[in-house]
């Protein structure tokens, strides 16, 4: 099951973040996300970029763009902390055009 589930269009280049704090140990900051797109094989690549651990290392900002029409993706968001705990959470993103 997804951590969440966004939808956007395909021309938009949208800011998410997620929020690690509740998480987190006592002390423990976030070290790095990487995300990954699982099934991009269309001819219209969903594009995750601009990855940033938010000033306060409990959270992730990040953008995504492009997609192709009526296609979902999965994007897969890995975590590192400082205390070596990985946390991997799964995305959904769903492009359609607006009506």
């Amino acid at each position: 099951m997804p951590l969440k589930k966004y939808v956007k269009a395909a021309g938009e280049r949208k800011r998410y973040s997620i929020d690690y704090s509740d998480w987190l140990d006592t002390g423990e900051t976030l070290t790095d996300v990487v995300f990954s797109v699982l099934n991009n094989s269309v001819a219209t690549p969903l594009v995750v970029d601009d990855v940033m651990v938010e000033p306060d290392d409990t959270g992730v900002q990040y953008y995504v763009s492009g997609g192709a029409d009526n296609t979902q993706y999965e994007v897969r968001a890995t975590a590192t902390t400082s205390g070596t705990q990985t946390k991997v959470d799964d995305l959904l993103f769903v492009i359609r055009e607006p009506q």
